[in-house]
């Protein structure tokens, strides 16, 4: 079952570093790049020709961090159609806890529970390597030095 993509729409120009707060470990890809691959966050401003493009994306399972170029009713129209296809927020969401991929989320929801990370990578269905090499990528995308700070940061 694939995620509902989250749409971050920005008042400023997005950057890869706001792609990686928002959904860690994510892919990270400008509007101008090449999207064949597995989907991952797409960053970028949006103008009245782009934004059939971007909403393909996202309908494709692609997480944007973007800002809409756009005034008035086709401003309304687009909020109103990315809304439709994913999780529609703002830039707040960027200073919360971050939109997680499943795998990873359940990772964390194990390792809050108390268990290893041996455990919880089999639980979900993983190797220790992948469950730690997760682990890890999270950890550098949220600044945490630890995995018991990224289970604090990360828990509801």
């Amino acid at each position: 079952m694939t995620r509902p993509s989250v749409i971050c729409c920005l008042d400023r120009d997005p950057t890869d570093a706001d792609a990686r707060r928002l959904t860690p470990g994510s892919r990270v890809a400008h509007l101008t790049d090449d999207l064949n691959g597995p989907p991952g966050t797409l960053v970028g401003s949006v103008a009245d020709g782009g934004l059939i493009p971007v909403i393909q994306a996202a309908q494709r399972g692609w997480h944007l961090v973007v800002r809409l170029d756009l005034a008035g009713e086709r401003r309304r129209l687009a909020l109103e159609d990315l809304a439709r296809i994913g999780h529609l927020c703002d830039e707040t969401a960027l200073d919360g806890r971050p939109f997680l991929d499943p795998i990873d989320a359940e990772l964390l929801h194990h390792l809050a529970a108390g268990a290893t990370v041996q455990d919880a990578a089999r639980s979900v269905g993983v190797s220790d390597r992948a469950a730690a090499r997760r682990l890890a990528v999270l950890r550098v995308a949220l600044g945490v030095a630890t995995t018991a700070s990224l289970v604090a940061r990360c828990s509801d």
